[in-house]
């Protein structure tokens, strides 16, 4: 049954309403955190209405995908999670100094109001993408057998490899195995390509869950934006979803007991699931699984990073870190004045040990807004996520229609922004997305070259195959 969609007019001023109102209210009453605190409520309160708010412009799961919609989800239950938990959960090296910032409540006050422009504009996004999908009436191209099974068969070959670049190459494989199964007549086929592509991460990512977690993502985006799957809360939408969040879960968990959590010994993700009852039942799991999902580093990160450049520890970047992404090929030993990334500023002044190790400690997209230009980085946000928005209608295009090389990449964007938003930086998706592109020019391969000779119409006519 098709439900009732709010008129845009009525949710956005509710919204509205409801942002300002705790906006305000944790300015004045938000200068705590931890279980039970005023802030944390405020929090929560918001997040139920932009769930509501998102629900009720939002009419097909594909747009769950909107890259101001998964900040919005990733970050607004990440900052509401980690500032109710209590400080001792929360990682030493944050909860040390969290128990000295002076004046939190305008610092939460800045945070609640970023995710009030991001959801502002997911609601924006969401209303256009839900008019592109109501009015795709055209046939969805059928699938090329021959592309997913050059694909996986590249995909099988990189097992054997381990280094974190290779991901890149990776995810634009499962790109165009996923796009192109998913035309295909045969569910079967699709299916088992589906299988395939996620067992094949599982053995080449299964300590990383970001990494599995993106091909999860990619998946439903795919998947869902092909059938053009409505988002209703029926019996059939609950499960799927609890089943969605059940993966998630395990995923997680079976990363974190293969990176070391909970002191097993694994050497596969086979052996990390024979664990994963025994680490849930552990004492230990309740704050080893806060960290393993980032709510305990998402919020104290924000909270230092802002308070450390309100110190003066850390100077204001004026978009430098932004910037970076520029100088990418360009070593530090040519140019002395290359910037340096949010991660890095903050890693070697919270923990100069782990960052003398290799270790790194991302600084989320609302705290690296403000290290750039303070109460200013507001504005910088909207920016951000109306260029990724506007990123995912391309990307819709290229998965129910023509498939663009530069749409091919721009599914891999929409997923991969997620990599800024939670304090990876521009370069590093510029750097995954790099080395996805030669993954996406596969479909132009041409695996028939040969000249077929037809007559037509008397006369004689040369034909190609294109397939």
């Amino acid at each position: 049954m098709k439900r009732t969609i709010m008129p845009p007019s009525v949710s956005l001023s509710a919204f509205s309403l409801i942002s300002a109102a705790s906006v305000f209210a944790m300015f004045l009453y938000g200068n705590d955190f931890g279980p039970g605190a005023r802030s944390s409520t405020l929090l929560w309160i918001w997040l139920t209405s932009a769930l509501l708010y998102i629900y009720a412009n939002a009419k097909f799961v594909a747009q769950l995908f909107t890259p101001s919609v998964l900040a919005t989800l990733y970050l607004g239950l990440s900052y509401a999670i980690g500032a109710s938990v209590p400080l001792e959960l929360h990682p030493s090296i944050f909860a040390l100094r969290m128990a000295y910032v002076p004046e939190i409540s305008w610092v939460n006050t800045y945070l609640i109001a970023s995710l009030s422009i991001m959801c502002l504009v997911a609601g924006r996004s969401l209303r256009r993408s839900s008019f592109a999908l109501e009015n795709s009436t055209g046939k969805v191209p059928e699938g090329r057998p021959a592309v997913v099974i050059l694909a996986l068969t590249i995909l099988l070959l990189t097992i054997p490899f381990n280094h974190f670049l290779l991901f890149g190459f990776r995810f634009g494989l499962a790109i165009v195995i996923l796009l192109y199964a998913f035309r295909m007549r045969s569910g079967a086929f699709t299916i088992l390509s589906c299988l395939l592509t996620l067992g094949i991460f599982l053995l080449t990512s299964y300590q990383n869950k970001r990494e599995l977690l993106f091909v999860i993502f990619l998946i439903g985006l795919i998947a869902s934006s092909h059938t053009k799957l409505g988002l209703n809360l029926n019996l059939k939408a609950i499960f799927l979803g609890i089943a969605a969040i059940f993966l998630s879960v395990v995923v997680i968990v079976a990363a974190s007991i293969s990176r070391g959590y909970g002191g097993y010994h694994v050497s596969s993700p086979v052996d990390a699931l024979r664990y994963t009852g025994e680490y849930i039942d552990s004492p230990y799991f309740v704050q080893f699984f806060l960290e393993n999902i980032e709510a305990v580093h998402t919020y104290p990160a924000s909270v230092l990073a802002i308070d450390m450049a309100v110190r003066g520890d850390v100077p204001y970047q004026f978009g430098a870190t932004f910037l970076k992404v520029l100088f990418l090929p360009i070593s530090r030993d040519w140019i002395s004045f290359k910037p340096e990334s949010a991660l890095q500023l903050f890693t070697q002044r919270v923990s100069p040990e782990g960052w003398a190790a290799g270790h790194s400690l991302p600084v989320p997209l609302p705290a690296e807004a403000f290290l750039n230009f303070h109460a200013v980085g507001l504005l910088i946000l909207p920016i951000f996520f109306l260029v990724f928005d506007r990123f995912f209608l391309t990307a819709l295009v290229s998965i129910r229609g023509a498939e663009k090389f530069v749409g091919l990449a721009m599914i891999g964007v929409v997923i991969l922004s997620l990599i800024v938003v939670r304090g990876g930086g521009l370069e590093l998706l510029v750097i995954t997305i790099a080395m996805a592109l030669p993954a996406l020019l596969l479909p132009k391969v041409r695996f028939v070259r040969r000249k077929l000779r037809v007559r037509l119409a008397g006369q004689e006519v040369r034909y190609q195959p294109d397939v």
